[in-house]
């Protein structure tokens, strides 16, 4: 797992542009030495859904759901405005949100598949990742959004959950969240939820997602920056305490779709 980071850095180098995706997303070095794929202030997608992205990645912590750590990335006039010549776009200045880049001299990234998936060291963790996109009613998952990591010398591999901006009413507003509209959307990988209470060690993380944690992680970001009002944050912390019930009810009521888990 990629170690977790809080801290703020500095985008120091532009690396290159990511392929696809409706947010421009850009892959940076970071003063820490990392490299970090960011979506920035102004992105065609909104701004708002880095506050989705950087809440999701921290929840996804919490649940021990493979996913690359998030940071605060902060990008100066000098470099937004070479960005912005290079990519054509309208990116602004400030904190960015960040996630860890998986990839590596000698790691390589690829779309997930069945075949793929089945195959990670890390694929009992996918149950926790079930949890996480019902819990915050993920809108968009597909198999470009579940990572494999393969290691050339070793041959190993792990999957990564990732890109969250359509997590928690998208660009809509946190107060359009209803808990009881939770449930299993996406129909990812199914089968890799197997045995006989597979969700056991996902539901006792998942009592920790509480209104006062949540209100702690989201005072780690800069909200008003990243365009998210003061009336939205009461009512993501309401959503969360009675989101955790729902989502252990969505996921039973599902249990027949999930062929393996017996």
């Amino acid at each position: 797992m990629i170690s977790s980071t809080s801290e703020r850095v500095k985008a120091i180098t532009h690396l290159r542009s990511m392929n696809g995706g409706g947010s421009k997303a850009q892959l940076v070095q970071a003063s820490d030495g990392k490299k970090y794929i960011i979506k920035l202030i102004g992105n065609p997608q909104q701004t708002r859904i880095l506050a989705n992205e950087y809440l999701v990645g921290k929840l996804a912590e919490l649940l021990d759901v493979p996913s690359p750590a998030v940071a605060i990335v902060d990008v100066d006039q000098q470099f937004v405005s070479q960005l912005n010549a290079q990519t054509q776009s309208n990116f602004r200045s400030g904190p960015q949100f960040g996630s860890q880049y998986v990839g590596g001299d000698n790691v390589q990234v690829y779309p997930s598949t069945p075949d793929l998936m089945a195959k990670t060291n890390n694929v009992s963790k996918w149950p926790n990742a079930v949890v996480l996109d019902v819990l915050v009613q993920n809108e968009d998952l597909k198999d470009v959004h579940v990572l494999i990591s393969i290691a050339g010398d070793k041959g190993s591999s792990e999957f990564w959950h990732v890109d969250h901006g359509h997590c928690l009413g998208v660009a809509r507003g946190w107060g359009t969240l209803k808990s009881e509209n939770a449930a299993v959307r996406n129909r990812l990988y199914f089968d890799l939820v197997a045995g006989a209470d597979p969700f056991a060690d996902v539901f006792r993380r998942l009592k920790d997602v509480t209104a006062s944690k949540v209100g702690e992680i989201l005072s780690q970001c800069p909200l008003g920056e990243w365009e998210v009002p003061q009336g939205d944050v009461v009512a993501i912390e309401n959503y969360f305490e009675s989101a955790r019930e729902s989502t252990q009810k969505a996921i039973s009521l599902a249990k027949a779709q999930f062929r393996k888990w017996n």
